[in-house]
C-alpha cells in the first residue's frame, strides 16, 4: 500500500475535515494515520479483489480494518456487513451513511443484533 496517497483517500472521503467516521461508525482523525491511537486509521480496499484504484479505497479506523481484514462478508461486534457492487444498492443502504458515491463497491449492513 506504499504507493497509495493516503491524503487523497482522506480528502476523497472527508474533504477538508480533520475528523470523520468510517463505515462502522468509528471515529478517525486525519493526523492519526497509521497510529495505534483510538482514532488511528488505515486505507482499506473495499473489495479486496479489486486492486488499489481510488474507487476501491476507503478510510477505516484501525480497529475496523483489522476486523474486516480481506473479507467480503464479515462481522464487527454484533453487526454483520457485506461488500456489494454499488450499482446494486441505494444510498440508504450504505453502512452508517459512509459516502460510496464515487466507488464501484460499497459496504452494507446485512444483520444487526
Amino acid at each position: 500500500m506504499s504507493n497509495i496517497d493516503k491524503d487523497k483517500v482522506w480528502e476523497d472521503a472527508f474533504g477538508k475535515k480533520t475528523v470523520g467516521h468510517d463505515f462502522d461508525g468509528q471515529e478517525v482523525h486525519k493526523n492519526a494515520h497509521g497510529s495505534n491511537l483510538k482514532y488511528g486509521w488505515d486505507v482499506d480496499h473495499i473489495n479486496p479483489k479489486n486492486g488499489s484504484t481510488m474507487d476501491n479505497l476507503q478510510v477505516t479506523n484501525q480497529r475496523t480494518n483489522k476486523a474486516k481484514a480481506d473479507k467480503t462478508t464479515f462481522k464487527i461486534d454484533k453487526v454483520e456487513y457485506q461488500v456489494k457492487k454499488s450499482k446494486n444498492v441505494t444510498k440508504d443502504e450504505w453502512a452508517n451513511n459512509y459516502d460510496y458515491s464515487s466507488k464501484k463497491s460499497c459496504i452494507v449492513i446485512i444483520h444487526n443484533d
